[in-house]
């Protein structure tokens, strides 16, 4: 027999291989991979009522130890290095900005080779004569209720147009031009900031999102979150102990506080969740648009197998106060059902709109 000494002739045109004019409705190979874990079948309330505190500490280790086993031990127990801090103004308008408010920058480090930073807006003090927030960390020591506010791309992206000092790489004319579309939010709360209350609201991203984005395209960034994997992490696992990171990093920053509220939205709802069941002293949560579309999830190892993303929900209000919004009622209606229970012993979930 001859020597094969060329590639394979090609005997059909790719269109000639197509079986079907369109998928069909049932079809199932797109998502094949959702099936490759059944879910776990959710604890029923009757089980959650009869002993809520083993039922919720058995949550939390299971959670800790199933999920985000790869949280560094000895990192965590310290408290973070805080690197520096830094002025940071805004674009807002004279008419919309109290003129009371001043901005800082605090650097710390989530864990060796992980620099984060986090914006912190709090009442200038009288004798902040100058007006530019020099006196800026010692006035942080005089905080005593903070609400950090745990962004997304897309909030960073409405953020930065407010921030001179975003890192975000856009340039005047940009930032102007999205200044409108900013983050109504962030701009609502910076203006109940009174002046000679004790109070701070945060802005902060973790890691690969905002200012934190790995450099790469979107290819880059699939590769970037793969590689957690191989050390038994996920990015969005630790991106939760980012956010446990920056509430310890201000409770060191700000040691007289008393109250911590943490607040997000979109795809850093879930996360805030989490970072609120293991955050200790979080005195109130409020997620807004609570995800349910499966790619808007976030990634958390075998998560799927010991819990639901409901019960994680009933676990929060079991721990502080919650302020939840979300389309799918499947959602909302366990944590629901617990909290019109008068065996519940945690607190009550309110709904977004009722506030």
């Amino acid at each position: 027999e001859e020597m094969v000494d060329k590639t394979a002739t090609k005997f059909f045109e790719p269109p000639q291989l197509k079986v079907f004019d369109s998928l069909p409705n049932d079809e199932c190979n797109t998502s094949i991979d959702e099936d490759f874990v059944p879910q776990v079948a959710a604890t029923s309330a009757d089980q959650i009522l009869q002993n809520q505190a083993d039922w919720s500490n058995s949550a939390v280790s299971r959670i800790r130890r199933h999920c985000f086993a790869a949280w560094p031990e000895e990192t965590g127990q310290k408290a973070p290095r805080i690197s520096g801090t830094a002025p940071v103004t805004t674009n807002i308008g004279s008419t919309d900005k109290p003129e009371h408010v001043h901005g800082l920058r605090l650097q710390f480090v989530s864990e060796p080779f992980v620099p984060l930073s986090a914006d912190i807006y709090f009442s200038k003090t009288a004798d902040d004569k100058d007006g530019n927030g020099s006196n800026g960390d010692a006035q942080l020591k005089t905080v005593k209720q903070f609400t950090l506010l745990v962004m997304d791309d897309q909030q960073w992206s409405r953020y930065a147009a407010l921030s001179t000092d975003s890192g975000s790489g856009s340039s005047d004319a940009e930032r102007s031009s999205a200044a409108p579309a900013a983050s109504s939010e962030f701009q609502q709360q910076l203006k109940d900031l009174q002046s000679g209350i004790d109070a701070a609201l945060v802005v902060f991203c973790p890691r690969g999102i905002g200012p934190h984005r790995w450099v790469g395209d979107e290819r880059k960034q699939i590769q970037i979150r793969r590689r957690f994997q191989l050390i038994g992490a996920t990015a969005d696992g630790m991106r939760v102990f980012d956010i446990l990171r920056a509430v310890r990093t201000l409770h060191t920053a700000c040691p007289n506080t008393q109250n911590i509220s943490l607040s997000a939205s979109g795809t850093s709802d879930w996360l805030t969740l989490a970072a609120a069941v293991f955050a200790p002293k979080v005195n109130s949560v409020t997620v807004r648009d609570l995800p349910t579309e499966r790619d808007q999830l976030p990634e958390w190892l075998n998560f799927d197998r010991i819990f639901t993303f409901p019960e994680l929900l009933a676990l929060a209000m079991h721990r502080c106060t919650v302020t939840a919004e979300s389309d799918d009622n499947s959602i909302m209606e366990p944590a629901n059902v617990l909290a019109a229970d008068r065996r519940w012993t945690g607190r009550t979930v309110v709904e977004a709109g009722e506030r």
